[in-house]
């Protein structure tokens, strides 16, 4: 897999690959020339969609969070596959959204936006 960006965003996995801010990013950075990874979008099928994750993050150049209320829980898992990779984490809240408590130590040296 070549370097790409990976979108972690704890959505609703809607029919177009994603939440709507997580595919627009998506299709943001793609239209800069790079490429980016999303969840459902890129998950192929018969294949565990967590390991498929672990590889996509262990491969990627970037890793951005999507934070919003509600999706912590989803997104922590990612968030320490990145770290564990040593990857640069971009932090981008949602709608003003804080990340929950337990994440915070693990978004320590994102950049945020």
């Amino acid at each position: 897999m070549s370097a790409h960006v990976f979108i972690s965003h704890g959505g609703d996995g809607d029919s177009h690959g994603g939440d709507g801010e997580a595919a627009a990013l998506a299709a943001r950075i793609e239209a800069l020339g790079a490429t980016a990874w999303l969840a459902p979008r890129d998950l192929a099928g018969g294949e565990d969609p967590a390991d498929q994750a672990r590889r996509a993050i262990a491969g990627c150049a970037a890793f951005v969070v999507l934070l919003r209320e509600g999706a912590d829980a989803p997104l922590r898992a990612e968030i320490e596959a990145a770290r564990a990779a040593a990857k640069p984490i971009h932090a981008v809240r949602l709608a003003g959204a804080a990340p929950a408590a337990a994440l915070v130590p693990l978004l320590d040296g994102a950049r945020w936006t």
